[in-house]
């Protein structure tokens, strides 16, 4: 997200229709992002090479960008962390 603003990603949020809690997954995440989503109290940003399978059962949604998917899916073969 270019501006730290909570609104801008609540409006994201919005307009994808996500219902309850949210997880998204990257393979990383800029400062701008964290603080932007960090007052939204159903929606979680994390890091595809540090969430754990208990963080993943504790989310109604996952959303996973591109190459946070490549990132998960390195760690389940055996490549990663």
């Amino acid at each position: 997200m270019p501006e730290v603003k909570t609104a801008a990603f609540d409006r994201l949020l919005n307009k994808l229709a996500v219902p309850g809690t949210v997880l998204v997954l990257d393979d990383s995440w800029q400062n701008n992002s964290l603080l932007s989503a960090r007052n939204i109290s159903r929606l979680e940003l994390q890091e595809a090479s540090d969430v754990s399978a208990y963080e993943l059962c504790q989310f109604g949604t996952i959303i996973c960008s591109e190459r946070g998917l490549e990132c998960l899916l390195k760690r389940i073969k055996g490549e990663q962390k």
